[in-house]
């Protein structure tokens, strides 16, 4: 009930401190998914007539990553409106937003989606060299269609912003728009070329894996993660990519079981693949091992975990 009332009443002005409200301790817990833990952090805080900006946007971000879209776009947007000069509030406030487009009806979906695009063209606005505001805009752009702001001319243009600030950046932009209009072939050059001048750069590694995934060149793909394992073994989601590799390849069952159980006990942190996913992964290779059992177990672990796995894109 203390959240539901904080929720009814948006915080009015900044107040307190970060040694009061522990916004680093509640964004730590965040980042290594214990969500619930992160949230009784800031509940004391939220519950308070005034609340600082920072406060507001982490309990937004902990409120997006429980489900509760219609919170998190409250708490972003208040957020938002306490400190006008965060493009990070903007960017997290648009992936709210189009958290709160799955969930709505047709129109509402429409006004939505505008939001978004707004929400990262001021992030961009607010700070032209935030990559990942710029990034998120790219993404709108392939996505979207044209009558809601979408457009293949202004992802070029935003792949062009980011390359100048980034030559690698630029290149995952690039190959990302090549990947969208399923041009692989285009894509894996520039990750290719892009590996050959970045060679210690992992994003790169990882790109380039998903392309020869969906080419079905495993070979290649197994070998670029058996090095980056072999180099980097506290590397995490390399297990994770690996043991996906071999799910859909069906190469290396037994190597793939291992690295997704050696994923699942590391504890992935909120940047990584969720551990359902890694659950589901799982399952496939029991699948296809013929161990219906516990494949089973492990497809009921990923959808009660994450029922959108249900209905997700399997590449």
């Amino acid at each position: 009930m203390l959240v539901l009332a904080s929720l009814l009443a948006l915080p009015a002005a900044a107040a307190g401190s970060d040694a009061v409200c522990r916004d680093r301790d509640a964004l730590a817990n965040l980042e290594s998914r214990r969500v619930s833990q992160a949230r009784a952090i800031l509940e004391p805080c939220v519950a308070r007539p005034q609340v600082p900006p920072e406060s507001a946007f982490v309990f937004g971000r902990i409120l997006l990553e429980s489900g509760d879209t219609a919170g998190a776009v409250r708490w972003l947007e208040t957020a938002v409106r306490l400190d006008t000069d965060k493009a990070l509030y903007l960017r997290w406030l648009g992936h709210a937003y189009g958290a709160a487009a799955l969930e709505a009806g047709a129109f509402a979906q429409l006004r939505l989606a505008r939001r978004v695009r707004d929400a990262f063209e001021r992030a961009v606005a607010l700070d032209p060299d935030d990559l990942e505001a710029r990034s998120d805009l790219l993404e709108y752009d392939l996505q979207a269609p044209h009558f809601l702001g979408g457009s293949l001319e202004r992802a070029r243009a935003q792949a062009a912003a980011i390359q100048s600030r980034s030559r690698l950046e630029g290149d995952r932009a690039l190959a990302r728009i090549a990947e969208h209009r399923h041009r692989l072939g285009e894509a894996r050059k520039i990750y290719e070329r892009a590996l050959a001048q970045f060679p210690g750069s992992v994003r790169v590694r990882y790109g380039l894996v998903a392309i020869l995934r969906r080419q079905k060149d495993f070979a290649p793909a197994f070998a670029i993660l058996d090095a980056l394992l072999a180099s980097s073994p506290s590397e995490r989601r390399a297990r994770y990519e690996l043991g996906q590799l071999s799910a859909e390849s069906g190469l290396r069952l037994s190597d793939g079981a291992a690295e997704l159980n050696r994923y699942l006990d590391s504890d992935p942190g909120l940047e990584e693949p969720s551990p359902a996913w890694a659950h589901y992964r799982l399952g496939q290779i029991y699948a296809k091992q013929g161990r219906d059992d516990m494949a089973q177990r492990e497809f009921a672990l990923a959808y009660r975990a994450d029922p959108s796995i249900r209905r997700a894109p399997r590449d």
